[in-house]
């Protein structure tokens, strides 16, 4: 069944609330769910330890949970386009990105949280 998808693709819809089913994909490794309309992202995305990519971009979202901090497989970040006004503070605990894209948003400083991604090859605010 679906548990076993490894990557999933629904840009560019109308989403609002990412789904229930989406959350119980504990393998899934690729998520772009970018230009959609999410405000939110649930806590119990924090439970898909397995992804490596995450776009998001395109979306209304301000923060991330508190939950998010246990993505620690996370390569790339996309949080492009949205309404963060600081690069959330679970980021700290992805010791393994490599990419984060964080253009066009309401972002003013850079954080300090940075400073843990001793990984961090690209880091695109424009």
């Amino acid at each position: 069944g679906m548990m076993f998808v490894r990557s999933l693709d629904l840009h560019n819809n109308l989403i609002t609330v990412i789904p229930k089913e989406i959350k119980a994909m504990r393998r899934l490794q690729v998520l772009r769910i970018s230009h959609n309309l999410l405000s939110l992202v649930p806590g119990e995305m924090g439970k898909m330890t397995a992804l490596v990519a995450l776009n998001l971009s395109g979306n209304r979202i301000v923060d991330f949970p508190e939950h998010m901090s246990s993505l620690r497989n996370l390569t790339t970040l996309d949080i492009r386009r949205n309404e963060f006004k600081m690069i959330p503070d679970c980021i700290e605990n992805y010791t393994a990105l490599k990419i984060l894209q964080a253009g066009h948003n309401k972002i003013k400083t850079i954080s300090s949280v940075l400073g843990e991604c001793k990984m961090l090859e690209q880091l695109w605010m424009q």
